[in-house]
């Protein structure tokens, strides 16, 4: 034989149960409210930041023939060009740039060697400036 149960909760509990989900359905709504936009704004960021790790190899060589030869024009410039994921452009000026265009977010990132003291520093710059990982903020 199977025996029923009957649970009766009281006015006053009823209400402080429901006020006690409102209240977590209302937490937790402000916490996604916050932490979309910001996982959007990472996730652009890294996307950037892979597209300037393509150009390491360019970079490497570019560094390299200016300390030797204080120029680039026996490089072979189409050779340094890379595609990825999130890179669907890259070119090398004759100065020296590279030239990074993404995927569809519509980002472009420029690479620009200075000889400081016998090496090369790259100074970056890149557009729009939510996809800017932190290495690229206010450095043209």
């Amino acid at each position: 034989m199977v025996e029923s149960y009957e649970f009766r909760i009281s006015k006053k509990k009823a209400k402080h149960i429901l006020r006690s989900i409102l209240i977590s359905v209302l937490i937790i709504g402000a916490l996604a409210a916050i932490a979309i936009p910001q996982y959007s704004d990472y996730t652009d960021i890294s996307k950037t930041e892979k597209m300037i790790l393509l150009a390491n190899e360019a970079k490497a060589a570019i560094s390299e023939a200016l300390i030797k030869n204080s120029s680039i024009a026996n490089l072979d410039k189409e050779s340094l060009l890379q595609k990825g994921k999130y890179l669907r452009y890259m070119h090398v000026s004759d100065s020296g740039e590279i030239f990074l265009y993404g995927d569809s977010n519509g980002t472009f990132v420029i690479l620009t060697p200075k000889i400081v003291n016998n090496s090369i520093k790259w100074l970056c710059y890149a557009q729009p400036s939510n996809n800017v990982p932190s290495r690229c903020r206010g450095n043209l």
